[in-house]
């Protein structure tokens, strides 16, 4: 248990630690304790995952009832072991924020793709493009919009935890030398629209997979399409029926019509080179199946392949 305020600012503090803090006095004390508010000793305990005493359960006791608390759960993949006042800092909300994104059954969750689950919870949409888009440093490698993501996210989970079963890991390579090369995400060559009107969705440390000794960077994408769309105002746009005005509100205002890229909600998963210059690319569609084993052993069979060449390859 925390035996000093001060303490508290010094050290993480643990899972346990915190359990046995809001267990132990009111929230008010524990709020005391850490030097922060009522509501953010809340926020920390969702974070954590640490259950705490529900409304009443102190008043209860002082009146002599008889009640139980419920036990610490092990701690989840991805999710934080301690916390510490300086360490955190405001990227605790990717944590207690409760929008549910995907969850894969149980047993079966790869550690980067439910800390993936947690940062989405809190990325906003790119207003070009409707891309979710999140700059968390360790996200892996997935660009895709709100109405896809729990495919992407599905598709990342089995590629993960197969690509671990045959012994190769899988990071996001933060502070490596690695690069991430621009990939193409237009589904046809666009006509109305500037070949750079896609937005670059690279994120800050690309996903890598070690096989042998050969990296592969890993990312999954949704492709996007043109979109004939109208201004609305306050940034909003509107899609415009083909060959036909019917169906589209009447604006008050300045308005204009436009072309747009869109998600066309059909992913694509791209292996690469990550070390420059990047020797090799190779990309593959997702089908929209739940169960992608099949997709996922032909993916593996040839990056296995690649590797296994490229490490019998004699140095140049």
């Amino acid at each position: 248990m925390i035996q000093d305020p001060v303490d508290s600012e010094l050290r993480p503090v643990s899972r346990e630690e915190l359990y046995q803090l809001v267990w132990s006095m009111p929230v008010m004390r524990a709020a005391a304790r850490l030097k922060v508010s009522n509501s953010y000793v809340a926020r920390i305990c969702a974070a954590l995952d640490v259950p705490r005493p529900p409304r009443g359960w102190w008043t209860r006791k002082k009146f002599g009832q008889t009640l139980t608390r419920p036990p610490l759960p092990p701690p989840r993949p991805g999710r934080p072991l301690s916390w510490s006042r300086d360490a955190w800092g405001g990227s605790l909300s990717t944590y207690y924020k409760r929008r549910r994104v995907w969850q894969a059954p149980a047993g079966d969750l790869h550690p980067l793709v439910v800390l993936a689950t947690e940062i989405f919870r809190a990325a906003k949409t790119e207003p070009t493009a409707s891309f979710l888009v999140t700059r968390a440093n360790n996200a892996i490698d997935v660009a895709a919009s709100a109405e896809t993501l729990r495919h992407a996210l599905a598709f990342a989970n089995t590629l993960f935890l197969a690509l671990e079963a045959r012994g190769h890991s899988v990071i996001v390579a933060a502070r490596r030398r690695f690069i991430r090369p621009r990939i193409e995400i237009w589904d046809e060559p666009p006509v109305h629209c500037s070949e750079k009107a896609a937005p670059d969705l690279a994120p800050r440390w690309p996903t890598v997979a070690m096989l042998q000794d050969m990296p592969a960077g890993i990312a999954i994408v949704e492709t996007c399409r043109e979109a004939h769309v109208k201004y609305l105002g306050d940034g909003k746009f509107e899609p415009v029926p083909p060959k036909s005005r019917k169906g589209v509100r009447p604006v008050l205002g300045i308005t204009w019509n436009d072309w747009q890229p869109r998600p066309a909600g059909r992913l694509k998963l791209v292996a690469y080179s990550p070390v420059h210059p990047a020797a090799w690319m190779r990309e593959w569609q997702i089908s929209t199946l739940r169960k992608h084993e099949r997709e996922v052993e032909m993916i593996l069979g040839w990056l296995e392949e690649t590797a296994a060449q490229s490490f019998a390859a004699p140095p140049a």
